[in-house]
């Protein structure tokens, strides 16, 4: 690879990715022709309810959300503000504001090049999940009217946590070993 500092950066969101805690939410998965060190990643959420459309109207679902990252040449550089429609796409088809029809995602206007792996799959939970969304200048105008005019729906919207708690906080939690 000839930029040294897009190679640090990808071996740095591999070494974050070996080092997350465990999760029943997601499971991560590198893709093996994306070179070495990797440049685009699998992502597969589980337990977690979302809105898709079925028959012209949106319901509950807890189907797997399928998404990939991938982390471009520019991704350490870039300035265009392109980047935050470049990084995570949906394989899976559901409904959000921020998801357009194609899976484009749109990761807002405070992502920044370079960011980390937890922090980057932290804002894909919240995307799966609904916790977080676009009204102002959403992907998709009719989710949005939709997650508006069902806001009580959207936040009722079950999921496994993203990372599991730590032996210690079970424990001092009441919870047995």
């Amino acid at each position: 690879m000839s930029d040294p500092i897009y190679a640090s950066c990808l071996e740095a969101f591999r070494s974050d990715v070996a080092a997350l805690p465990k999760s029943r939410a997601l499971r991560i998965a590198a893709d093996p022709g994306s070179g070495d060190p990797p440049r685009r990643y699998q992502l597969l959420f589980s337990g977690i309810e979302h809105f898709r459309r079925e028959g012209g109207r949106c319901v509950v679902s807890v189907r797997p959300l399928l998404f990939q990252i991938d982390l471009p040449g520019d991704y350490c550089r870039c300035v265009d503000g392109s980047l935050p429609f470049r990084v995570l796409r949906a394989l899976t088809p559901f409904v959000h504001p921020n998801l357009s029809g194609g899976g484009t995602i749109c990761l807002g206007a405070r992502f920044r090049p370079a960011t980390r792996a937890r922090p980057l799959l932290h804002q894909a939970y919240q995307i799966a999940t609904s916790r977080s969304f676009a009204t102002e200048s959403p992907i998709d105008p009719r989710a949005r009217d939709f997650f508006l005019a069902h806001l009580a729906e959207v936040r009722a919207l079950c999921a496994e946590p993203l990372w599991e708690a730590p032996l210690a906080a079970r424990v001092g939690a009441g919870e047995a070993s």
